[in-house]
């Protein structure tokens, strides 16, 4: 079974059974510091028209908080990792990829009874990838390729209380406006004037859907476990297009201050 299928059929399961209700404080404030693998499938026609894929690791720091039927998120991340293509032998050609984000998220309860809560909002995600490519040329051709994003669109959400100290949630959000950066090689985000080499893009253009399913427990008093998979793809339609997938998997500790504790 695919690895993003697992979330499929696990999510719904948790949520769809009986459980304890949860106690909400008024006022939570959330201090989270994640990592763990990532699976990567990546291609950009600026640098090659193969597909490239392999596993990096990811890394992630968040402050959350969530005050009477708001939530309020900032999220900090990278990751890294050596990807290779199906043509690769000797280890050429390969990629190394350097990825970067910054995320804000702003949700208001809909709906709320004893343990489950549904959250509607909107995320504002910077994701910049730097690609560092090697050719299998006889030369050792070497070249640097850069891809960057600012989209904003809408958020959903359940969370859902299966004991009285677990939950379970899951967040799907999608893209509606962005702006990519993406100069070619040999070229910087300005150009000889100036401006920035930056490109307004609707849903037709570009899209980031993107999906998280998140197992909180409590360890300590204050002090949470965070088991999540995070899955995001994006998909610039250029006449050299820009498509960039991964599947994350990840355990947090969680510093519940405030309200939570």
């Amino acid at each position: 079974m695919p690895r993003w299928a697992l979330g499929v059929v696990i999510v719904p399961w948790l949520l769809a059974s009986p459980c304890q209700a949860q106690e909400e404080p008024a006022r939570e404030h959330h201090l989270t510091v994640a990592g763990g693998p990532s699976f990567v499938s990546q291609r950009d026609a600026n640098a090659s028209p193969l597909r490239y894929g392999g596993t990096a690791v990811s890394f992630q720091a968040g402050y959350a908080a969530r005050t009477g039927g708001t939530w309020l998120a900032v999220r900090v991340g990278g990751a890294l990792g050596n990807l290779r293509s199906d043509l690769t032998q000797d280890n050429l050609p390969r990629q190394e990829v350097w990825r970067g984000w910054v995320e804000t998220e702003y949700a208001h309860v809909l709906i709320s009874d004893y343990r489950t809560r549904w959250l509607l909002g909107a995320r504002l995600a910077v994701h910049g990838t730097a690609i560092h490519h090697f050719y299998a040329d006889p030369g050792g051709s070497e070249a640097g390729y850069t891809f960057a994003s600012a989209a904003l669109g809408p958020i959903v959400a359940v969370e859902r209380a299966i004991g009285a100290h677990t939950t379970v949630s899951a967040w799907l959000g999608a893209s509606l406006l962005a702006l990519i950066a993406r100069p070619y090689v040999g070229g910087g985000f300005l150009n000889q004037g100036g401006v920035p080499h930056v490109r307004a893009a609707a849903l037709d253009l570009f899209q980031a859907p993107q999906l998280t399913a998140a197992y909180v427990t409590e360890i300590d008093r204050g002090t949470d476990l965070v088991v999540a998979y995070h899955a995001v793809v994006e998909r610039y339609r250029d006449s050299q297009p820009f498509r960039y997938a991964s599947q994350d998997v990840s355990v947090a500790l969680q510093l519940r201050l405030g309200g939570g504790q």
